[in-house]
C-alpha cells in the first residue's frame, strides 16, 4: 500500500503502510484528513479481495509482491472503491527490470520474490523496505529472519506506472545495477555494507532472469540512534561511529569509489545478534554511482559551486585558485571535471566528510563564505555563519566538550572553504583512531 498516494507526514502506527510524498504540508484542513483516513480504510478493506485478484490474474504464487491500487469513485454505488492494477514486480515493471546474464554475480545466490514473507515496513524512499524472509545464511542455508530489501525505486502513483518517462527508468537502472556492482566488487570491510546476500529475480517474457532486487542483513538507521542523553558514555558510542565513517570511507576511495552522496541518510548501525537494540558498528551504506554532486547535510562545497577552481600544473602539482565574481556552479560536472586529478576529488570528499560527522556527532560548525539558506532544518542548527560562542547555548556547549579539542578541530578543517586547508583521507582517520575509544 505504498502506492496509495497521501499528505499526511507519519504513519501513526509505524506500520508504514504508504507513501508519503507531501512532506512539506505541514496544515492540513481536517477535510483532507477525514477524507485520506477513508481512503485508507478503503484499501485496507479491500486488502483481501485484492489478494485474490492477484492470484487468480497470475495463477501462481505471489508471495513478495507489492500491489498497486487504484481507488475510484464507484459508479453504481458512488463510493470509493479499490481495484487492483497489478503485481508492481511480475506485471507493471516487468519490461523495465534489469535482465541478468548467467554469469553475473556469480557469488551471489538468486531466489525468486516468493522468498520474502512479509514487508514490515518502509524506510526512505519507494524502494527499500524490511521484510521477513527466508534469507541464505553465511553457509548458504536459507534462514527465516529479518532483513533488508532494496528494488528499482517504485512508481508512487497511477501515471507514474503506466507511463513511466523513458529517461527517469534508464536511470534507475543504471543507479540500481551500479549499486549491486560496487557492492559485489568492493572488498570486504567493516565498516562498509558488505556484497547482497541474495539477488531477488523474475522470469521475464523470453525466460531470462531479471533483476527486482536484493536482500541484506537488516541494520538499523543512524538517524534513529541519536542520543537519548548527554552523557559522556553516549558521546564516546558516537565518537566510535564517527571512526567508522572515516575508515569505512577510505575504504571505499582506496577501492575506487569517492561516496558521491555521503550523508548520515546513507550509514548504517549493526545490531547485535542477541537482539539487543544497542548499535554496534557504523557502516557506510548507499553506493549508487550517482553523476552528480550532493551534499545533504551541509552547504555545497565551494568547488561544486565554481568559487574555487582547481589547476594542475605540468609537474603534477595541485592548485586552487578562489573564484568569487560570478562563480559556475557545476554540481553536474565537478566528479568529471576531476576525474583525472585523484587529490582534489578526495579533498572534495573530505568536505563532505566534514558536513557528516557534524550531523553524526550533533557538532557545530562554522561556514562563513557558505550559502547556508537551502538546509534542511537539522542542519541549519549546526552549520553556523560564524563560530559558536560559548555561553550562548550551554547545553550544547556541555556535548560538545564531551569531544576531545583534536576532534572538533579537524571536524571543522574538513569543510575549510580552502581545499589545501583540509585534511586528507588518511590523517582524517589516524586522528580519530587516536581519540576514539576502542
Amino acid at each position: 500500500m505504498d502506492a496509495v498516494v497521501c499528505s499526511w507526514m507519519d504513519d501513526i502506527e509505524g506500520d508504514g503502510w504508504y507513501d508519503e510524498p507531501y512532506r512539506s504540508m505541514m496544515q492540513r484542513p481536517p477535510a483532507m484528513l477525514r477524507s485520506e483516513a477513508q481512503l485508507l480504510d478503503v484499501a485496507v478493506s479491500a486488502l483481501p479481495r485484492l489478494i485474490v485478484d492477484a492470484e487468480r490474474k497470475s495463477q501462481a504464487s505471489i508471495s513478495g509482491a507489492r500491489l498497486l491500487i487504484d481507488i475510484k469513485t464507484d459508479a453504481n454505488t458512488s463510493q470509493p472503491k479499490a481495484t487492483l492494477i497489478g503485481d508492481m514486480f511480475r506485471d507493471i515493471l516487468r519490461d523495465e527490470l534489469i535482465t541478468l546474464d548467467d554469469n553475473a554475480f556469480p557469488n551471489i545466490p538468486r531466489f525468486g520474490p516468493d522468498c520474502i514473507i512479509a514487508y514490515s515496513r518502509r524506510l526512505n524512499g519507494t524502494n527499500a523496505f524490511y521484510v521477513n524472509g527466508r534469507i541464505p545464511d553465511g553457509k548458504g542455508r536459507l534462514q527465516e529472519t529479518r532483513a533488508f530489501f532494496k528494488t528499482l525505486a517504485l512508481p508512487r502513483f497511477l501515471q507514474e506506472a503506466e507511463d513511466p518517462l523513458p529517461s527517469q527508468v534508464c536511470y534507475a537502472r543504471r543507479m540500481f545495477i551500479g549499486e549491486v556492482s560496487n557492492m559485489a566488487s568492493t572488498p570486504p570491510h567493516p565498516n562498509v555494507i558488505p556484497a547482497p546476500q541474495a539477488l531477488i529475480t523474475i522470469s521475464g517474457a523470453d525466460q531470462r532472469e531479471k533483476l527486482v532486487g536484493f536482500v541484506q542483513s537488516a541494520y538499523s538507521a543512524v538517524r534513529g540512534s541519536y542520543r537519548d542523553d548527554d552523557s559522556l558514555a553516549s558521546a564516546q558510542a558516537y565518537l566510535r561511529f564517527a571512526r567508522d565513517l572515516c575508515h569505512g570511507v577510505q575504504h571505499l576511495a582506496e577501492s575506487g569509489f569517492m561516496h558521491p552522496d555521503l550523508s548520515c541518510d546513507n550509514l548504517l548501525v549493526t545490531l547485535p545478534s542477541d537482539g539487543n537494540e544497542v548499535p554496534e558498528r557504523l557502516l557506510v551504506g548507499d553506493l549508487e554511482p550517482i553523476p552528480y554532486y550532493s551534499n545533504k547535510d551541509g552547504p555545497a562545497a565551494p568547488e561544486a559551486l565554481g568559487q574555487c577552481l582547481v589547476h594542475l600544473h605540468k609537474d603534477g602539482t595541485l592548485a586552487y585558485e578562489l573564484y568569487k565574481q560570478d562563480p559556475r556552479p557545476c554540481l553536474e560536472s565537478i566528479y568529471t571535471e576531476l576525474a583525472r586529478v585523484p587529490e582534489a576529488r578526495e579533498r572534495l570528499l573530505v568536505y563532505s566528510v566534514g558536513c557528516t560527522l557534524s550531523q553524526l556527532l550533533d557538532l557545530r560548525l562554522s561556514f562563513p563564505e557558505a550559502d547556508l539558506s537551502g538546509l534542511r532544518h537539522d542542519e541549519s542548527l549546526l552549520c553556523l555563519r560564524s563560530a559558536a560562542v560559548p555561553g550562548q547555548d550551554p547545553v550544547r556547549d556541555a556535548w560538545e566538550a564531551h569531544f576531545p579539542a583534536a576532534v572538533r578541530d579537524v571536524a571543522q578543517r574538513c569543510v575549510a572553504c580552502d581545499p589545501r586547508e583540509r585534511p586528507l583521507l588518511n590523517e582524517l582517520s589516524a586522528i580519530m583512531d587516536r581519540y576514539a575509544p576502542l
